[in-house]
């Protein structure tokens, strides 16, 4: 099966140094950590109240709380999206991006479905993203990426 590449990945063919040059891992994954860092310290404020809001049971809170964290994640991904990854690190970068991608696309349904107090779908979503925060995690860690690995994730977990 063929995967459609991302519009963002055909940028980074353009993109390089101004050396002319990919940037080499050292310098990619200083920028990225930069960024991974940024975003986590953002971020955090937001999790503890989730969880907050999890563990006083107050699922409306949750949700908004959750909803909070979207234009975090998007300008997180704007961010990585726009660094050009070293060569020969473009389908390991891709994948991470991927998975980052689509667990802040489970915010939005996982934010509707405490709203909506379902909790069968509360349930299948949660677990989605702790096994996406898993696979993410080990990507960054395996790569290189320490800010953005272990305990970058802390969304909701049951």
């Amino acid at each position: 099966m063929i995967r459609a590449q991302p519009p963002w990945r055909e940028s980074w063919k353009r993109t390089r140094t101004r050396s002319g040059e990919a940037p080499t891992k050292k310098e990619f994954v200083r920028e990225a950590n930069q960024i991974c860092a940024d975003a986590k310290r953002r971020i955090a404020p937001i999790s503890d109240a989730t969880a907050a809001k999890i563990d006083d049971e107050d699922a409306l809170g949750a949700a908004t709380e959750l909803r909070k964290g979207l234009p975090i994640a998007d300008e997180f991904l704007g961010q990585m999206r726009a660094l050009t990854p070293p060569k020969g690190d473009v389908d390991i970068v891709a994948e991470y991006l991927d998975i980052v991608g689509k667990q802040k696309e489970r915010i939005r349904p996982l934010a509707e479905a405490l709203e909506a107090e379902d909790i069968s779908g509360i349930e299948v979503l949660a677990a989605e993203l702790k096994q996406g925060n898993q696979r993410a995690q080990r990507l960054a860690r395996g790569y290189g990426f320490p800010k953005c690995g272990p305990g970058a994730y802390r969304g909701y977990a049951p």
